[in-house]
């Protein structure tokens, strides 16, 4: 039997065996086989190979060296080893078959921890691309509540101008009827001192009423925030404004009051306006923290 018939019947692709045979130069099944386990990875394995010139594989030269015999060290190809016996020969292709699969074995270790490793860094790259997806989410969560807050803001503003206006337009009026009025009362005869002093006194009072409110607020932190109100905006509308604006990052509910005089101000009153608080032209208001 041949060299390269002794690697196919091993198990070795007939291309692959030629091949082999034709790089070692004839030194043997045991080289060859050497050879095909090292370099059957290589991607080049099943390429045809080109011997050097005046080489070539044939029946003669395939058969000069096989599993049973092997040319010397020195070259002679004349003097070779015992022929081995039967025994022999299936113990040298279980060596060798084992060999192979050792090698096999060895390759496939390697590729299913290749395939581990790469599973690891595909599921660490998901929860880092789930990380990122939930910070951007909590984000735009943020974000959408700011303006919700700032919404809500505006919208009591609004309305609390229309409130303003219209208070406005009924004291000009009033205070136009007044005044037609007390032109009428001295344009006729009689008219009385004490209806003339009423006239009077209602029209001051009317001139006397605040349009604004100016506010001082003391932070718990010793901050300090300035902002002018309507006079007809309700007190909660100070007290959100103080939860959109302050910068000492307390979340604790908190409530308001005032030193001079002393009052502590209710959530019923914070439907009421600053005007009817006595908190208009000016004050100053304090915030201090619920107790839990």
């Amino acid at each position: 039997m041949s060299g390269v018939e002794t690697l196919v019947e091993m198990g070795f692709l007939r291309n692959r065996a030629e091949k082999a045979w034709l790089k070692m130069g004839d030194r043997g099944v045991q080289a060859a086989m050497e050879w095909l386990l090292e370099h059957n990875e290589d991607p080049d394995i099943d390429e045809p190979y080109q011997p050097p010139q005046g080489r070539t594989l044939t029946s003669e030269n395939e058969s000069s060296t096989s599993l049973d015999t092997q040319p010397s060290s020195q070259g002679d190809v004349a003097e070779a080893k015992p022929v081995l016996t039967e025994e022999e020969r299936e113990e040298r292709l279980k060596q060798i078959q084992e060999k192979i699969k050792q090698r096999r074995q060895e390759s496939e270790a390697e590729e299913k921890k290749r395939q581990i490793e790469a599973e690891i860094q595909r599921r660490k790259s998901g929860q880092d691309i789930s990380k990122i997806k939930a910070d951007i989410q909590w984000k735009e969560a943020q974000k959408q509540a700011e303006a919700r807050k700032r919404e809500k803001r505006e919208d009591m503003i609004a309305r609390q101008r229309v409130k303003e206006q219209i208070a406005m337009d009924r004291a000009e009026k009033l205070a136009r009827e007044e005044k037609e009025k007390q032109e009428r009362m001295q344009a006729s005869p009689g008219v009385s001192a004490s209806n003339t002093a009423t006239a009077a006194t209602s029209v001051t009072s009317i001139k006397k009423e605040h349009t604004h409110a100016r506010l001082q607020i003391r932070l718990p932190n010793g901050g300090t925030l300035v902002e002018k109100f309507s006079a007809k905006e309700q007190l909660s509308a100070v007290k959100l404004y103080i939860e959109l604006n302050r910068k000492d990052g307390d979340v604790t509910p908190f409530m308001l009051i005032t030193a001079f005089p002393k009052k502590r101000f209710t959530e019923e009153e914070m439907n009421m306006s600053l005007e009817s608080l006595d908190l208009a032209p000016s004050a100053v208001l304090t915030v201090v923290n619920k107790v839990q």
